[in-house]
Formats: structure tokens, C-alpha cells, sequence
């Protein structure tokens, strides 16, 4: 929509609170985003900012080791592909390398996308046998479906909910992102509970931003919303690395 720097500056900094997402923005997005972070404004925006801004400090970005580690492993998935003589859909194996990077670095618990068979492509008759996927590839399925449903929405404008008239379209794959997110979150709740919480922005060696929000809060929808929202929003940062560095 801009390319000028000065407009950016004015959006996201200089005069940011003139410019609210408003209200046909947070209701599109309120089944999968709720009020986390990217859907809210106002006061409950600066409520989570507050909350995660401590975390994402240059000391906590700049450990590559996760993302190394992870590299590696998607370099051999692609070479062992590319050694059959067969094409790789790129785009798919970043996007697993993308998922896997965030859930380990957000939760300290990665969905291990990579580990289920890449896709073949549409003209491959009989691809050779692999082992079957993982236990999270529903999640990771579910959770790529509720994005693309929402991000539909927003192409619609305040029209979407015609589209929907008879139902929600996110209600079922937010329920499979939900069982596989409510467990990791009532864990870090219970975890929190036997810790003590004098300083509450302290980053500790180790700890992930689940350990970190549970420090200041045990509400267990604000929790699923804003781990949800940086999820997505690391997804979505790493892919841009990706394509910036392919240039």
C-alpha cells in the first residue's frame, strides 16, 4: 500500500494510535487471533505489548543455535530429495522449517513438521515409500487452514459473514490448534505456580515466551491468543528472511 518511509514512520511510530485496526478488522479475525497483540487496540494492545515486549530483547534474537540446528536438518530433507531426482516444493519446506523454528523458540516445544514426508508433485503416478508423518501434522494443517480463512475474510471486507452464513469456517480447525495448544499451556501455568515471580521482565537462561507470559497471567484465553499471534507473526518473519536472503 506505501513504500514511503515517512508514511511508515507515521504509521508505526509517530502517530500510531491514528491508525486502529477498528472493529470489521478485530470481528474477521477474532475466531483465530482473539484479542491478542495483532487484534486488539488501545489498552489492550499496550496490555500485551507490555507483556511480551521484554522478551523479545537482542540478547533473546540474536541465539542462532535453534535455527542452525534446524537448518541443517532441512538442508539433508532437500538433498535427500533432490538425490532421488525429484522436485521439492520449496515454499512447503521452509514453511515446515518456519513452524518448527517458532514453536521450539515461543513454546520450547516444536511440532517436529520436518520429520513428516515432503509433498510430491501433482505428476509424480507413485512416489516412492516413505515413513508416515507425525502425531502434530492435523495442528499443522489445522492452523495453515485458519490463517487462509481468515486472511479471506479480510479480502471481503465487512461481507465476509455472508460467506459464512451457515457457520463459522474456523470452528473446526481452531479446535484441533486448541487440543494441541491447551495441553503446552496448562503445563506452563501449573509450572509457573511452584516458581517465584519477584521480577516478573527478568529473562531467565532458557526460557521460552510461554515461561515468560505465565508470569503474568494464568488466564488461559489471553495466553492462547497471544502465543497464537506471535506465532503466526514469527512464521511470517521468518519467511520474509527467507525470500530477502534468496534475492
Amino acid at each position: 500500500m506505501t513504500t514511503e518511509p515517512e508514511n511508515i514512520k507515521t504509521i508505526l511510530s509517530t502517530d500510531f494510535a491514528n491508525y486502529q485496526k477498528g472493529p470489521i478488522f478485530h470481528e474477521a479475525m477474532r475466531s483465530v487471533l482473539g484479542v491478542g497483540v495483532f487484534n486488539s487496540d488501545g489498552e489492550m494492545w499496550k496490555f500485551h505489548r507490555s507483556m511480551t515486549r521484554p522478551f523479545f530483547s537482542r540478547d533473546r534474537i540474536s541465539h542462532f543455535e535453534l535455527f542452525d540446528r534446524l537448518a541443517e536438518t532441512t538442508i539433508e530433507k532437500l538433498r535427500s530429495r533432490l538425490r532421488g531426482g525429484y522436485a521439492v516444493d520449496f515454499q512447503d519446506l521452509i514453511s515446515r522449517f518456519t513452524l518448527d523454528s517458532a514453536t521450539e523458540f515461543l513454546f520450547g516445544s516444536q511440532v517436529n513438521s520436518l520429520d513428516s514426508p515432503l509433498p510430491y508433485a501433482h505428476n509424480v503416478v507413485t512416489p516412492p515409500h516413505e515413513s508416515h508423518g507425525n502425531p502434530t501434522d492435523d495442528f499443522v494443517q489445522a492452523f495453515a487452514e485458519a490463517q487462509s480463512i481468515i486472511s479471506s475474510r479480510g479480502q471481503f471486507g465487512s461481507l465476509w459473514p455472508i460467506l459464512e452464513i451457515f457457520g463459522d469456517k474456523t470452528k473446526a480447525s481452531m479446535k484441533v490448534v486448541n487440543s494441541y495448544l491447551d495441553p503446552i499451556l496448562e503445563d506452563a501455568v501449573r509450572k509457573s505456580g511452584v516458581k517465584s515471580n519477584a521480577n516478573k521482565d527478568e529473562i531467565e537462561d532458557g526460557e521460552t515466551l510461554l515461561d515468560h507470559l505465565v508470569k503474568h497471567t494464568s488466564d488461559r484465553k489471553i495466553l492462547r491468543d497471544e502465543t497464537l499471534n506471535i506465532l503466526i507473526a514469527g512464521r511470517l518473519v521468518y519467511l520474509q528472511c527467507f525470500k530477502f536472503n534468496s534475492y
